[in-house]
């Protein structure tokens, strides 16, 4: 998305650089054309996406569950995922306060119920 609208590109073609990607786009053909696209969003439609093997999880589909601690209590919302270097992490919202939570499976994350809307997780923030 540039400018508040989205317009659909098709890749030519594309090619792994380290940890990221170059993607050649269809219709961009400068290197001017190229800067204008920088900064805008990019997105992907979901039945393009490769389905997950179990205990897999696209973060899109983590933001915005609960967060219930191993006493059942709701520890707030994961608003957004970030990835630290070590282990990705959940950013939550309790109220107006935001922690982090490591998404590290089977130690901290114990289970992810996509249909109820929950992640389980063993861990108390160091605020309480």
């Amino acid at each position: 998305m540039l400018n508040d609208t989205w317009v659909s590109r098709h890749i030519s073609s594309r090619h792994g650089k380290g940890k990221g990607l170059v993607v050649f786009l269809e219709e961009i053909t400068d290197a001017e054309q190229a800067r204008s696209l920088l900064g805008g969003d990019i997105a992907v439609n979901r039945e393009q996406l490769p389905s997950l093997p179990d205990g897999e999880f696209y973060w899109c589909d983590l933001i915005h569950l609960e967060l219930i601690d191993t006493q059942g209590n709701l520890l707030g919302k994961i608003i957004d995922m970030q990835e630290t270097g070590a282990n990705d992490v959940m950013v939550v919202l309790q109220g107006e306060r935001k922690f982090l939570v490591p998404w590290v499976m089977d130690k901290v994350v114990s289970q992810v119920d996509l249909e109820a809307g929950r992640v389980y997780v063993d861990w108390t923030p160091e605020y309480q």
